[in-house]
Formats: C-alpha cells, sequence, structure tokens
C-alpha cells in the first residue's frame, strides 16, 4: 500500500480519501471512501508441470551451460520457490539432469526388425545423435561425461543396440564388447565436436591460441604448418572455433565408417572356422580302429560320390550300383 497525494494504491485497486465536497460524494458522506475499480484481466496462471519444468531446465543449460545449472535458477525462471520444483522432480538435480538426458535423446535410436541392415542402423544412429545435440550442444558433457544422466536414457537405445549387434553376429561376451564400443564412439566424437569455448574471455582465448597456432616454426613442425591451412578450424586441436560454429563432419562421417569397418572385421575374427569333415575322415582311415576306418570309407565315399552326382544307395548297402534293384 502506497500513500501518494492522498490516493491508496493497493494493486489495481486504488481508494481516495475525500476531505471535502466531491462531486461523487453526498453531501452528509465527506469522510466516505470511494473505490474506483481499475482492474484490468490477469492472465491465468500456467500451471507448474513436470513437462514446464524439464523444458525450463533444457533452456537454462543451452542459455547458461551445464556449469551454470541449479534448481534454484530453475525455479527463478519459472517464477516459483525451489520447492515448488521439488514436488515435481522428488529426485532433485540428479533427476532433473536425467530427464533432460531423455528429452534429448528421445527419437535418437531408429527401430530395429529382423532383416534390417545392422550397419545401416548404426550409422543412422550416430547421425541422429549428432544432429540432436547440435540443437542442445551444452548437453554434450552431461551425455558423454555424467553418469547421472544414465538415468534419463530409453532402455529401448539398448535394446535396439544389442539387437542390432547381435544380427550383426556377435554374441556372449564380444558382444557386450561391441555394444561398449559403439556407444563410447557415439558419445565420444560429439562431445569433442562440441565442446564449448572458455568461459572467461572466450574471444581474446580465441584470439591468443590463433596466434600461437600461426606462429609455430615450420622446421620444428613441418607436417602442421605445411597442412595448417586445411587443419585450421577444421581439425581437434588445432581449432579455437567449437563446433556449432564450424562443424567436422567429414571426420564425424569418416569416423563412422572407420567404426563399422572394425565391427565387420571383428565379426570375421570371432566366427568359428568351418571344419572339412572329409580330411577328418581320411586321418581316421588310416589312424582310427577298424570300425572307425569302415564308417570314415563309406562317409568319405557318399562325400565324393555327391559331388559327381552320382547314387550311393547300393554303396552305402555294401553292393556296387550295378547290383542296385
Amino acid at each position: 500500500m502506497v500513500l501518494w497525494g492522498g490516493v491508496y494504491s493497493l494493486g489495481s485497486v486504488e481508494i481516495e480519501m475525500a476531505s471535502g465536497r466531491h462531486k461523487d460524494l453526498k453531501p452528509n458522506n465527506h469522510r466516505r471512501a470511494t473505490i474506483r475499480a481499475a482492474r484490468s484481466p490477469r492472465p491465468e496462471p500456467v500451471a507448474l508441470s513436470r513437462e514446464r519444468i524439464v523444458q525450463a531446465a533444457l533452456n537454462l543449460i543451452d542459455e547458461s551451460g551445464l556449469e551454470n545449472f541449479s534448481i534454484r535458477e530453475v525455479a527463478r525462471l519459472l517464477g516459483v520457490y525451489p520447492t515448488a520444483v521439488y514436488w515435481h522432480i522428488s529426485g532433485g538435480r540428479n533427476a532433473l539432469l536425467a530427464e533432460v538426458a531423455s528429452t534429448t535423446l528421445g527419437d535418437v535410436a531408429p527401430r530395429f526388425v529382423a532383416g534390417d541392415d545392422w550397419a545401416h542402423w548404426i550409422r543412422t544412429l550416430f547421425h541422429r545423435y549428432r544432429d540432436s545435440l547440435r540443437c542442445h550442444p551444452n548437453v554434450a558433457p552431461l551425455l558423454g561425461a555424467q553418469l547421472v544422466s544414465n538415468a534419463g536414457v530409453d532402455p529401448a537405445l539398448v535394446e535396439r543396440a544389442l539387437s542390432a549387434l547381435d544380427a550383426a553376429g556377435f554374441q556372449g561376451e564380444t558382444l557386450v564388447d561391441a555394444y561398449n564400443a559403439v556407444i563410447a564412439a557415439m558419445l565420444g566424437y560429439v562431445t569433442l565436436e562440441l565442446a564449448p569455448l572458455p568461459i572467461d574471455d572466450p574471444y581474446g582465448w580465441a584470439e591468443s591460441f590463433e596466434r600461437k597456432i600461426r606462429s609455430l616454426s615450420p622446421s620444428e613442425y613441418p607436417h602442421l604448418v605445411a597442412n595448417l591451412s586445411r587443419l585450421a578450424n577444421r581439425a581437434f586441436i588445432v581449432r579455437w572455433k567449437s563446433g556449432m560454429e564450424a562443424p567436422l563432419a567429414g571426420g564425424f562421417n569418416l569416423y563412422v565408417e572407420a567404426l563399422i569397418g572394425g565391427l565387420r572385421c571383428q565379426i570375421a575374427s570371432v566366427k568359428p572356422p568351418v571344419v572339412d569333415q572329409t580330411d577328418n575322415n581320411k586321418a581316421l582311415e588310416t589312424t582310427g580302429s577298424p570300425a572307425q576306418r569302415k564308417r570314415s570309407k563309406r562317409v568319405s565315399t557318399f562325400a565324393a560320390s555327391t559331388k559327381t552326382g552320382k547314387s550311393l544307395k547300393g554303396t552305402v548297402r555294401g553292393r556296387s550300383p550295378s547290383h542296385s534293384p
């Protein structure tokens, strides 16, 4: 309530105290207050929900980075007390970060059904992940370096990745190894590519680092200096711009294909070799027991005749084909 010139202000309602006659007041009511309604329609407040809180948290990370994230700041953006956020997100900060991870990874993993090309599935997964993180680059460190994000990952992503690798031929322990390689590769490149500039004096740092790189001695770093025009801001370490400003798409495509090629080589190396039974039978013909030698001789004869299209009906019965009915 503020008193100014005989007018008490109560929000949108003003009360004017009349000390004498007033044209709007009756003569015998000199001290009566006149309430003048100056109300304007107020918008209905939007109900607080889990979805609104998660979106506010994601917006905060997009604008200020993961290092400036806090429940208190999320509450401030929503215009509520922190306790209201905790009421909807009972797990607090960790649970809210997990929800942010879930939102970011929502449509990353494509479906995989029997008969699908596993290599195409992995290629699609990687590109979808990179596209999603380019919309929210400040979330990359959360997914790539904090275990808390695991709670927000849809188990469908794990199931589909395992299905694709199983279809590729990975089983048992090699399936686990291949899965770890795929997930680590998916997270790693994009996290590095989208690494942000330093918070303190980013432009000054960029200028200083560029001068340092361009002043390198060609006698000491001949290959680096000779290729500097190609490497500058297009290669890891030799850059002073984030991947959002200078994408590293060419290296990413090669990276994905290298992973798929490596998985193919691994599959070929773990598949059991096909045993030639003919060689085993020949060995038994000379070293086995009389029964084994007789049996292996029949099998070898059957295999040889199968290749030439001859019938072994009579031979298997101990008679020559000419005596067969």
